[in-house]
């Protein structure tokens, strides 16, 4: 199958350390096209076969990164302080 054939897999954190290694991995096995979303697509040219802008916090932002593809990754980060609601941005993906 071609690549621009293959099914897609958006993955939410692309630029992030489980993000990035979900990314290569899919990369390695070579099944699918990555679509790595982040909020600074600036700073990951080059890192999956598309990258385009999403975050969590924006939900507005989802529907078109998610246009088209066949599967998701999707974490959310518990860890970043009592500002981030992590429900909502749960929420948000799915």
């Amino acid at each position: 199958m071609t690549p621009e054939h293959k099914r897609v897999i958006a993955v939410l954190g692309a630029t992030g350390a489980q993000g990035g290694r979900v990314v290569r991995a899919i990369q390695e096995q070579g099944d699918f096209r990555v679509r790595a979303l982040t909020r600074n697509p600036e700073n990951a040219a080059g890192l999956a076969d598309e990258v385009v802008a999403a975050d969590l916090t924006q939900p507005e932002t989802l529907t078109a990164a998610f246009a088209g593809a066949y599967g998701v990754f999707a974490n959310t980060n518990s860890f970043a302080g009592s500002d981030v609601d992590e429900i909502a941005r749960g929420t948000a993906a799915v």
